[in-house]
């Protein structure tokens, strides 16, 4: 009888949570227009701010689990807007390991940062990053080279259709003059941005993708790697150093 019982109350205890599991309401993605612009970053670029501009992957949420990030509107739980923010990388992993400092989107997975607004504080001017609309994982100061330049990781499409734009997706590789111009596209949209390397005696980057070759819409370590080169001092779209013909060749002996 007693094991009886034991079993009853077992078999209600794992009833109840696949019941639970079951009508626990899990969170999509919601596509939304409302842009936010979150609170300025001072990244002692002399009298310039950098605004983030973004918006909510989970705008209105019902009945979430609970979180910090939220508040409560009656009987709704709303998104807190504050978290709109790139913040310096304080963590052993860097993005951009070149970089003397890193700013990252630490809550990628729930806001999508858009565009960014520079504004002098001196002359009150402003502008945008871009006219468009591109979504921004990280970025990257560097005074190092002739040249000042922002080294940015960005996202163009939703390759692997979750509703979301993240590392998951092709990571490009944009520069920029420290004031937010000449914002330029410096590998191909299909392309996963891994790394690069700089080359003080030729003053040129040496920058390294990944190829989604099985067209599984997803970046593994099995896939093609392709290696490029640019200028740093000219930025624009790097230059393969690999033609087509020669890997083609050099796959033929693979098989």
């Amino acid at each position: 009888m007693k094991h009886l019982l034991l079993y009853s109350l077992s078999a209600c205890l794992l009833f109840s949570c696949a019941e639970e599991k079951k009508n626990r309401t899990k969170k999509i993605p919601v596509k939304s227009d409302a842009l936010i612009i979150g609170d300025p970053l001072d990244c002692g670029l002399d009298s310039l701010l950098i605004f983030p501009l973004g918006s909510s992957y989970y705008p209105e949420v019902i009945n979430p689990e609970k979180r910090t990030d939220e508040v409560t509107l009656g009987n709704r739980t709303v998104t807190r807007t504050s978290k709109i923010q790139f913040t310096q990388n304080t963590t052993l992993y860097n993005y951009d390991k070149s970089a003397a400092v890193e700013y990252v989107n630490e809550n990628a997975e729930d806001y999508d940062i858009r565009n960014l607004l520079f504004y002098d504080m001196y002359t009150q001017k402003t502008h945008p990053l871009v006219l468009d609309s591109l979504h921004i994982l990280s970025f990257a100061l560097h005074k190092e080279y002739e040249r000042d330049l922002i080294f940015f990781r960005v996202v163009k499409k939703d390759y692997n259709e979750d509703k979301k734009y993240n590392s998951l997706d092709p990571v490009m590789l944009y520069i920029s003059d420290l004031n937010g111009q000449n914002f330029t596209q410096i590998t191909p949209e299909n392309e996963q941005f891994i790394d690069y390397t700089f080359y003080k005696e030729t003053q040129s980057i040496m920058i390294k993708t990944i190829v989604d070759s099985d067209k599984n819409k997803s970046f593994l370590a099995n896939d093609e790697t392709s290696f490029s080169s640019m200028k740093i001092l000219d930025p624009k779209m790097a230059k393969e150093i690999f033609s087509d013909d020669l890997k083609k060749s050099l796959r033929s002996y693979l098989k």
